[in-house]
């Protein structure tokens, strides 16, 4: 194949194929050869920070709604909870390093959902500390995905 000729929605749909497939070595190929251009830009510092943070509180929301679900149909309930107190000590640990208040970040993604809210409401017991540094993972690993393809020159 002749990355260099590839057209971009053709890329694109082998990039997210290639994503799927987790085959980071064609995923590079692809955006190697992808045609550069050059931009003058704001800060990147800030504008990836800013674009990163409000995605990373919808993955947030997305994760807790999922856990809000399995708690409400799982037997074995505290388990399910002591994740979400985990995650919820991680996210004010992850918003406390950008100076940001978790309620106004969590406000760029639509806010909590009502359940959401309550179980977090209830989540009040110390969390489990390996559970914290799971979840603390998950949001740096969030955090970083915004400079792909990027090099700083």
């Amino acid at each position: 194949m002749n990355y260099s000729k590839i057209e971009t929605q053709e890329r694109v749909r082998l990039t997210i194929q290639a994503m799927a497939r987790k085959d980071f070595g064609e995923i590079k190929k692809l955006m190697d050869s992808s045609p550069m251009e050059v931009v003058e830009t704001h800060s990147l510092e800030y504008l990836n920070t800013a674009r990163m943070l409000p995605r990373v509180a919808a993955l947030f929301e997305m994760e807790m709604r999922g856990l809000a679900l399995s708690v409400q149909i799982a037997e074995d309930k505290p388990p399910l909870m002591a994740q979400m107190n985990a995650a919820k000590s991680a996210w004010s640990n992850f918003c406390a390093g950008y100076g940001i208040d978790p309620e106004v970040l969590i406000g760029t993604a639509g806010g909590h959902h009502p359940i959401v809210k309550q179980f977090l409401g209830w989540c009040c017991m110390p969390p489990d500390v390996d559970m914290v540094k799971h979840w603390t993972g998950l949001f740096q690993v969030a955090a970083t995905g915004e400079v792909l393809g990027e090099k700083r020159h």
